[in-house]
Order: structure tokens, then sequence, then C-alpha cells
């Protein structure tokens, strides 16, 4: 099993839009589904109110509108990395490694136990 190195928030609600964040505090917000413009303006707030330039989200599905949101917002000066769930399945953090974000993983879970 492959998963992402960050660290969830302790809050199961109002968590203020960020599910958890990377080692060097980038925010990570994590979707079930597809994404939708209106999760990345929600989740672009929520850096914005965290104080940082850029964030990490995580959908099943990434449409179209998705990146033409994320490419107006970068405008603003915040980078929203979009990483679908297969690319952690199939471990590829390239987009992770290439925005600078400083992340440690384990192939498997149990190297953590």
């Amino acid at each position: 099993m492959i998963h992402l190195d960050a660290i969830c928030s302790p809050k199961m609600s109002a968590d203020g839009g960020i599910h958890g964040k990377f080692i060097d505090g980038t925010p990570i917000e994590v979707k079930k589904g597809s994404l939708c413009r209106e999760h990345v303006q929600k989740f672009h707030s929520a850096i914005i109110t965290a104080k940082k330039d850029k964030g990490v989200m995580v959908g099943k599905s990434v449409p179209r509108t998705v990146y033409e949101k994320i490419a107006e917002l970068k405008q603003e000066g915040i980078d929203i990395i979009v990483l679908r769930t297969q690319e952690i399945i199939n471990g590829d953090f390239s987009k992770i490694r290439e925005a600078g974000i400083e992340m440690r993983w384990q192939k498997n879970i149990t190297d953590y136990v």
C-alpha cells in the first residue's frame, strides 16, 4: 500500500476546508468523488485563511472545468496541485515533488508500525 505522509486534521467536521497538511504545512483536501469548481473555490479560501500559497486536492476524477478554475485562481498567487486518486494508487507523486512540497512516504503502511 502506498500512501501520502500527511497529517490529518483532528477535526471530523468544521475543519475549515482543510483535511490535513504535509510536513511543511501545505494543506491537503481529499474528496471521495469527482472534484468540482465549488470544491476548488472553497479550498482556495481555506488556503488563504491558512496563510499558505499552495495546496493539494485529491479526487477520483478531475473535470476540465476544475483545471480552468485553478488557472483563474493561480493569477491570485495561489497554486492548487490536483491529484487523481489513481495517481496515488500508482505511487505517482511527481506533481507534489515538482511543487516543492516536502513529503515523506513509505511503500507499506507496516513500515510505520
